[in-house]
């Protein structure tokens, strides 16, 4: 059966931002931002999550060990006999399942993503939006997105927003920004991770951080009042929805700041960056 209605982007995107002096490219392909400030390329240009991902995540050791142990569990049950090639084979795979079951979850938070911001640009733009997905589990979590919106009587301003720091030239895409029922600004980014993490909140943080950089920038006057910035978490599993919103922007946003720091210090006598 075809699939209608849920494109995901391949092609090299292209943002205009600061009034026109910083071209940014972004290859989705490749997750990687491309700078130029007035025509003239930016090196070592870090992604918000590469510079947080700087920080520990205890969380996804522990992860990890117990993907090996199901492997090794299911691989002994399963198997017709136990001898040396098997346990062979169980090694090599075992140590590695962790990895199969990542990019397994990460194909549909992928696809997940990829129609929430259909959806999104067309609600904005007032086109028809996609139809809903065929597997069960994606449309679980999606029907809870949905829930979301209707609940808080959600109106899109904003999705998949390409930003950028000059300060310290560092690149990121927010999900997608709103408008509350009550007219309360909002950034939004979408998760569909196990759970909520800290580093979640310094991403948010970041986005907010670039984008009122910018708006200081261009305009010269006090930034947004973004009120709400929210973590919206979409189980693809279990279709649950968590949602949390960033506590104290200003820690956030100096915890930020100095991922930034340390990603560079430990990064700067590397070939190539």
């Amino acid at each position: 059966m075809p699939i209608t209605g849920l494109q995901i982007k391949n092609k090299p995107e292209v943002s205009m931002l600061y009034n026109g002096d910083v071209k940014l490219e972004f290859n989705p392909g490749g997750h990687r931002y491309t700078i130029y400030v007035k025509g003239v390329k930016q090196f070592a240009t870090c992604g918000v999550t590469t510079v947080i991902g700087i920080l520990d995540k205890p969380a996804l050791v522990q992860w990890s060990s117990n993907m090996c142990s199901d492997a090794w569990i299911e691989g002994l049950t399963k198997a017709d006999k136990i001898d040396e090639l098997t346990i062979a084979t169980l090694a090599k795979t075992a140590k590695l399942a962790w990895r199969v079951r990542r990019d397994t979850a990460g194909d549909i938070g992928t696809l997940i993503h990829a129609w929430i911001e259909n959806y999104i640009n067309a609600k904005i733009n007032t086109t028809q939006t996609p139809l809903p997905p065929e597997n069960e589990m994606m449309n679980a979590a999606i029907l809870k997105f949905l829930f979301w919106e209707k609940e808080n009587n959600i109106t899109f301003t904003g999705a998949e927003l390409k930003l950028y720091s000059l300060k310290h030239n560092i690149a990121g895409t927010c999900d997608f920004t709103y408008v509350t029922r009550d007219g309360k600004l909002g950034i939004g980014d979408i998760k569909t991770s196990k759970g909520i993490y800290d580093t979640f909140y310094y991403q948010v943080a970041a986005y907010r951080y670039m984008m009122e950089e910018e708006r200081s920038y261009t305009t010269g006057s006090t930034p947004l009042p973004y009120e709400e910035m929210t973590i919206l978490r979409v189980g693809k599993d279990d279709g649950k929805i968590q949602i949390k919103e960033v506590p104290n922007y200003k820690d956030y946003a100096k915890g930020f700041l100095a991922c930034s720091y340390l990603y560079r210090l430990t990064n700067k006598n590397k070939k190539n960056y």
